[in-house]
């Protein structure tokens, strides 16, 4: 990377967006997955993750669940 982005993590994620990163992402994926595989992007109010297992427990886990909309009672 050559840092026009930006650097650290944040920089690696906005270069995903640019010609060149959505030409071949996999550098910079490999490098987040390296350095920053949950990463809180404070600017957009987001987790990224790019780690397989990651990805898994956040979509199958119960800790990760919103609660069911339909037994929330009205206040």
């Amino acid at each position: 990377m050559d840092g026009t982005v930006g650097e650290g993590p944040d920089g690696l994620l906005w270069s995903l967006f640019t010609p060149e990163g959505r030409e071949d992402p996999h550098p910079a994926l490999a490098e987040l997955r390296r350095t920053a595989p949950v990463h809180f992007a404070a600017g957009l109010g987001v987790y990224f993750l790019t780690r397989y297992a990651d990805c898994r427990a956040v979509l199958t886990g119960s800790a990760f669940a919103a609660p069911d909309p339909w037994t929330l009672s009205a206040r």
